[in-house]
């Protein structure tokens, strides 16, 4: 029936290509459905529906004298495809894709991997961004932005992506589907970046301790960060500006970092290291502690964080959220940091 849908598509209609989207929804097979990973049996037998679909579309263009292109939408882990009956490698490595977007719940891995995979075979990559289910008000309301989807895309840029490719976007304006489409666009437009934007929970939603996939330290109310006093956590954040770049125009911005801990808000008990360059003592600003960054210390790509708290007594202490803003004094942002 999968495969009728798709040729009765490709047969009457002038498309330029057609999507598989395996993210709406996941469960394809008896086994993940039944809590196990997928047989390699399972798997060939999605593979053989793929390897269908594009013998169809080839012949279809050669009647027609142009061609259909496959594109795919697929989780951002090889692993957890494999486990869910889908081995996108294959289907990269036997030329049954042409185009592959990558993420939509939930998203294991840095943007790299899914590029990497993809450019190994010649196939274009298009990290997905989808709208934020972290239920909590103020992480909702800050990863709905305009500066969130900036700095979302521009990180994704960044990592090597071919484009950007949104899905159920609520929130932001307009004026953001002009912006994202190129780095250039939003080079001196203000951003929000944060460790995950989206949310993980999906990821165990659909696949039976699918976390085991998760190669990425989100810290979100949903995923709080749990941290021991004296104890130093580190986490990495990806950002996409190239302040080296901006310094030579003339258009250095400011970079706040801000974190909300759960208790412990005292500035004087934390210490935060960017890059391993101390920061000096934060402010507290509306539930946040917010910490002044020298934009010369910020790479394009991952940068290093190193946190310690010193609790009184034994206590955890957690931080729900971090999130760096990069501010343009020109932008006109109107979204409050």
């Amino acid at each position: 029936m999968a495969f009728k849908y798709c040729e009765e598509v490709c047969q009457n209609y002038n498309v330029d290509g057609i999507q598989l989207d395996f993210q709406r929804h996941y469960v394809y097979f008896k086994g993940p459905a039944s809590g196990r990973d997928a047989s390699d049996e399972e798997r060939s037998q999605m593979t053989s529906l793929i390897r269908r679909i594009r013998e169809m579309t080839e012949q279809v263009g050669l009647k027609r004298g142009r061609p259909i292109l496959v594109s795919i939408r697929v989780p951002d882990s090889v692993g957890y495809c494999r486990a869910m009956g889908l081995d996108v490698e294959r289907w990269l490595e036997e030329g049954l894709v042409d185009m592959m977007a990558v993420s939509c719940y939930f998203r294991l891995n840095p943007w790299e991997v899914s590029i990497a995979l993809g450019h190994k075979y010649g196939v274009p990559v298009y990290p997905c961004l989808s709208e934020t289910r972290i239920n909590d008000a103020e992480t909702q309301r800050l990863r709905a932005s305009d500066e969130a989807y900036r700095g979302r895309a521009m990180a994704a840029w960044a990592a090597g992506a071919d484009g950007i490719y949104v899905f159920n976007l609520s929130g932001a304006t307009r004026d953001i589907f002009k912006q994202m489409g190129s780095p250039e666009s939003m080079k001196t437009l203000d951003k929000v970046y944060t460790t995950g934007a989206r949310g993980i929970r999906g990821a165990n939603t659909w696949l039976t301790d699918g976390f085991r996939f998760l190669n990425r330290k989100v810290v979100s109310p949903e995923n709080p960060l749990a941290m021991r006093p004296g104890k130093t956590s580190e986490l990495t954040i990806d950002i996409g500006d190239d302040m080296q770049a901006l310094e030579r125009e003339g258009s250095l911005p400011e970079v706040q970092l801000r974190v909300r801990p759960v208790g412990e808000m005292d500035p004087a008990r934390w210490s935060i290291h960017w890059e391993e360059e101390p920061l000096r003592e934060g402010r507290r600003v509306e539930g946040w502690i917010e910490y002044s960054v020298d934009p010369r210390l910020v790479r394009r790509g991952a940068n290093r964080l190193a946190l310690t708290v010193a609790s009184e007594g034994n206590e955890e202490a957690k931080l729900n959220d971090l999130v760096v803003w990069v501010r343009f004094p020109q932008s006109g942002s109107f979204l409050s940091p």
